[in-house]
């Protein structure tokens, strides 16, 4: 678990900048397909633009997809060892890529927001009419050019996907390809690896599904606010998933997290009973 608990808190950190901003400071109340809505949050009391607070969301987002490739690239260099070590340069190299990719992606799309007005103008002709929820003072609309975004996020989570698939396969291929490695090593690692792709694979989920009916909406131009809010939502459960898996996967994080609490089973002695042997005369 050492050599993975530093990726492990990398991955942890974009969880909890990305849900305390969804579910505390940000609060979005989207309205799909059109890449509009306002937020609710507490950061609204500090007078923080909306712009600035998707920003944020954005960058937590896509900070979590980066971190987990770094969870399997981690596990691969780890098992594979010196037979097939990736170089630190290849690993900036891996990583500047991702990171530039979505640093780019991001700012174009941030930079070339449209005016306000207009869009809102755009925006109320493609939803139904007399909307309640729908409070054009507070509605900011991030692009009008869906089919941008629409080819920015698939490229994105394609290639995610694509790199932790390559990763997790080499994995396995190196675990039961090497030699030399006693059965019980071999399980172990397998073992760990298996937990890994379990623990990450339910929070995924959280991001996947909703992320899948995001692209859905914008391909279709469908409109339910109602599933709407309902992707936010499972958006939002993303964080207490990634912690209760990892809370019951792991034995070392259940142990300390029991410890904790106080909580730990106590251990009762049960006195011995020393019977005196029977005499008989």
């Amino acid at each position: 678990m050492k050599s993975v608990k530093f990726a492990l808190l990398h991955y942890c950190f974009w969880n909890i900048v990305f849900d305390s901003s969804l579910t505390f400071a940000t609060i979005p109340f989207i309205v799909l397909p059109t890449l509009s809505g306002y937020p609710l949050g507490i950061l609204n009391d500090f007078e923080v633009s909306t712009k600035s607070q998707v920003q944020v969301l954005v960058l937590a987002y896509f900070g979590i997809c980066c971190s987990l490739v770094g969870i399997f690239e981690n596990r691969f260099t780890h098992i594979a060892g010196k037979s097939f070590t990736i170089s630190l340069i290849n690993k900036i190299l891996i990583y500047s890529l991702n990171m530039l990719t979505i640093t780019l992606g991001s700012i174009y799309i941030f930079d070339t927001c449209p005016e306000q007005d207009l869009a809102l103008q755009i925006v109320r002709e493609q939803l139904p009419p007399n909307l309640p929820y729908f409070h054009e003072s507070e509605v900011f609309v991030v692009s009008v050019d869906y089919t941008f975004v629409r080819s920015f996020i698939c490229v994105v989570v394609v290639s995610i996907v694509a790199q932790c698939s390559i990763f997790g396969t080499l994995t396995l291929s190196k675990i039961y390809a090497r030699k030399g490695m006693s059965n019980r090593t071999r399980r172990m690692q397998n073992h760990l690896f298996m937990l890994l792709c379990i623990q990450l694979a339910i929070p995924f989920c959280a991001l996947a599904l909703p992320g899948a009916y995001v692209i859905y909406t914008c391909v279709t131009f469908y409109h339910n606010q109602a599933f709407n809010n309902i992707a936010v939502i499972l958006h939002s459960l993303h964080g207490i998933l990634s912690a209760i898996s990892m809370i019951v996967i792991h034995s070392p994080y259940r142990k300390a997290l029991i410890s904790k609490l106080g909580i730990e089973k106590k251990k009762i002695k049960v006195p011995e009973i020393v019977s005196n042997p029977i005499r008989t005369f």
